[in-house]
């Protein structure tokens, strides 16, 4: 599996896990979730989310681009192009 997949899967497993409870509490809070499962689930999206977020920057980071921008920039009339 891989974390592009993780936004289609649809299996459901049973896991227990031992969470301090303050941090529990705190993840319900920021989450806006009603149960402990919520919060979980919902932290670990906004994980994966940030994640992904981070490798696409990094992509960005590593592309050589050549160009000029005020050469194709739009707002200026086409003789100062």
């Amino acid at each position: 599996m891989y974390l592009h997949d993780i936004g289609t899967l649809e299996v459901v497993m049973r896991t227990t896990i031992d969470i301090d409870d303050d941090l529990i509490d705190a993840a319900m809070i920021v989450t806006g979730s009603a149960t402990k499962e919520a919060a979980v689930e919902q932290a670990l999206r906004i994980l994966i989310e940030r994640h992904r977020r981070k490798n696409a920057i990094a992509d960005l980071a590593g592309a050589d681009w050549e160009g000029d921008l005020d050469e194709i920039r739009c707002d200026q009339p086409d003789d100062k192009r």
